[in-house]
């Protein structure tokens, strides 16, 4: 018996996300693209932000109205985002 693993190969469409240009304490809205190079039907999950602490000079929080997708063969997805940097 044999088996093999077909995975498909899900990518930034840019290797950094710019954000532009931002002030501390204002909501922004933002975007990712994903791209699926296969044929293969690709899932992806933006991960829940861990806790920051009171002592953190400044994080960049984040959410979505689209935390996941599965099952897709879109060759691009762009993924929603709203930010806002927030200044301990």
């Amino acid at each position: 018996m044999t088996g093999r693993c077909l995975v498909p190969e899900v990518s930034l469409c840019r290797s950094k996300v710019d954000l532009g240009r931002q002030f501390r304490s204002q909501s922004f809205e933002a975007s990712i693209g994903l791209m699926n190079a296969s044929n293969f039907p690709a899932a992806y999950r933006v991960l829940a932000q861990k806790e920051h602490n009171e002592d953190d000079l400044s994080v960049l929080l984040y959410t979505t109205t689209q935390p996941e997708v599965s099952g897709t063969t879109a060759l691009r997805l762009i993924v929603p985002i709203t930010c806002l940097i927030y200044q301990g």
